[in-house]
C-alpha cells in the first residue's frame, strides 16, 4: 500500500511539474509581447537579470523597457 501511494505521488508531482514547465514559453511570449521585445531578447535580459538576483520586471524597467499595456 505505501508503494501505490509513493508512486501515485511521484506521477502526480510529474505531471504538476510538467504543467508549470508547459506554460513558461507561454509566459516568455506574453512578457516580451509586454515590453515589445523578442522572446530571444527577453531570455538573454532574464538571464541577465538572474546573475544580477534582479526580477526580470525590474531589470527590464532599468533598461528602459516599459510596458505596452
Amino acid at each position: 500500500m505505501k508503494k501505490f501511494v509513493f508512486i501515485s505521488s511521484l506521477i502526480a508531482l510529474t505531471i504538476g511539474l510538467s504543467a508549470c514547465g508547459a506554460n513558461s514559453s507561454g509566459n516568455e511570449n506574453d512578457i516580451a509581447k509586454k515590453y515589445g521585445i523578442t522572446v530571444e531578447q527577453y531570455r538573454e535580459i532574464k538571464k541577465a537579470a538572474e546573475g544580477m538576483g534582479m526580477s526580470v520586471e525590474s531589470h527590464l524597467d532599468s533598461l528602459g523597457f516599459t510596458s505596452k499595456e
